[in-house]
């Protein structure tokens, strides 16, 4: 018998992901340096010695090192570091998402590279006259309104006048001016306007560029694009009804509970569990509802029992929800909704399934019946009314059979 040996090559897949959590600027000049705040997160592996660098022929490197060491990502947790950075001098004017190379040691000791982007960042041509820079100064979240700070740096040797035109993209809209007008500003001074920026709600997290058309008074123009970065918050809102909407102790029903995305982006894989809690489930109690816009709502059906000894009052059903963002980040989010327990009679005169076994539709009052050996009154007067007619013909027959015997 011949055994043959087949070698394996076992390996850690690549766990890294890197965020962008902020920039020092989002434009800059050939030669000028940048700070990044990134939030670096292990996935699921292990992550040892990480050291993060550029790769020879980018347009970036760290500066004053070659690499940068940031220690060790526990399993599916994240650390947030800064670094600092040099765009070469002979960089070209455009847009750049920066690559950087992250090296570690996995579960094997053996060593892994991944290089990963972030940005984006605005390259410029240098200017021997101006500089322009736009700061947030409120959250720009999607379908929000932002508020801006303009700079314009007079970096020349004489006063310059500038006119600042602001273009609409299908990001961004300037609500109140489209035109900001700088007055005479003096070598090495500068000046500061605050606009108004309306962000679209369709768009998702992510960068977005805007352009800026800048003319001086000499008559020169040049368009600027400014990297703005658009956060969304995800949001849900939990509520709930009953069917029939007067629940007694004793009875069963339905709670109806519905859950709407009331944030400013859609989320995805969205489910939703309830516990009973002071209720009784006597059936499914979870859905899988996939992806809600915004907007949008989804109801999950969950029948109950409730207990006779429960107390008349408020009591709550504990929903749990599950979702992911665009950014494939997974929430969990907790929330009571309150259901009211009512006395028998508020029940039945509500027309409410009660202990006392009163019936209703949509919360409306059709009927009052009562029950004997498990059946209603219409049943047993129907049962009635056939032993009535079936007495009646019997008595008959008996009658008419007695007349021929006395015959």
């Amino acid at each position: 018998m011949t055994s043959i040996s087949i070698p394996l090559v076992v390996s850690q897949y690549q766990a890294l992901q890197v965020n962008t959590a902020g920039s020092s600027k989002s434009t800059l000049s050939p030669g000028e340096t940048i700070s990044l705040d990134l939030i670096v997160k292990n996935t699921g592996g292990v992550v040892n010695n990480l050291i993060v660098s550029t790769p020879e022929n980018s347009s970036f490197a760290l500066e004053g090192t070659t690499q940068q060491s940031l220690g060790s990502v526990p399993t599916n947790s994240s650390i947030n570091t800064s670094i600092r950075l040099t765009v070469s001098s002979t960089a070209a004017v455009g847009q750049y998402t920066i690559p950087l190379v992250f090296t570690y040691q996995d579960v094997l000791g053996s060593t892994n590279t991944q290089t990963l982007n972030v940005g984006p960042v605005n390259i410029l041509e240098p200017s021997t006259q101006y500089r322009l820079s736009v700061d947030p100064k409120s959250p720009t979240e999607a379908g929000s309104e932002a508020q801006f700070d303009i700079t314009l740096d007079n970096t020349g040797t004489s006063p310059i006048t500038a006119i600042l035109d602001m273009n609409s993209t299908t990001a961004f809209i300037p609500l109140g001016v489209t035109r900001v007008y700088f007055e005479p500003i003096g070598p090495g001074e500068s000046e500061t306007k605050q606009v108004t920026i309306g962000i679209s709600s369709s768009v998702s997290a992510g960068y977005y560029t805007l352009p800026l058309t800048i003319t001086l008074g000499s008559g020169t123009s040049a368009t600027q694009m400014v990297g703005i970065q658009v956060t969304t918050t995800p949001t849900i809102t939990v509520s709930a009804t009953t069917q029939p909407a007067y629940l007694a102790p004793g009875s069963t029903g339905t709670v109806n509970v519905e859950i709407a995305n009331t944030g400013n982006a859609a989320i995805r894989s969205v489910y939703a569990n309830a516990e009973g809690g002071d209720f009784r489930v006597t059936g499914t109690s979870d859905k899988f509802i996939g992806t809600l816009n915004v907007d949008d709502s989804a109801t999950l059906a969950v029948p109950v029992s409730v207990p006779r000894n429960l107390s008349i009052g408020s009591h709550t059903l504990r929903v749990t929800v599950t979702f992911k963002d665009n950014n494939n980040k997974a929430y969990t989010i907790s929330k009571d909704v309150a259901i009211q327990a009512y006395d028998s009679a508020t029940a039945a005169a509500n027309g409410a399934t009660s202990a006392s076994g009163t019936t209703g539709t949509n919360g409306r009052f059709t009927r009052s019946t009562g029950v004997l050996f498990g059946l209603d009154w219409i049943q047993l007067g129907a049962i009635a009314a056939v032993l009535i007619v079936g007495g009646f013909f019997g008595y008959r027959h008996f009658k008419n059979k007695k007349k021929k015997v006395a015959n």
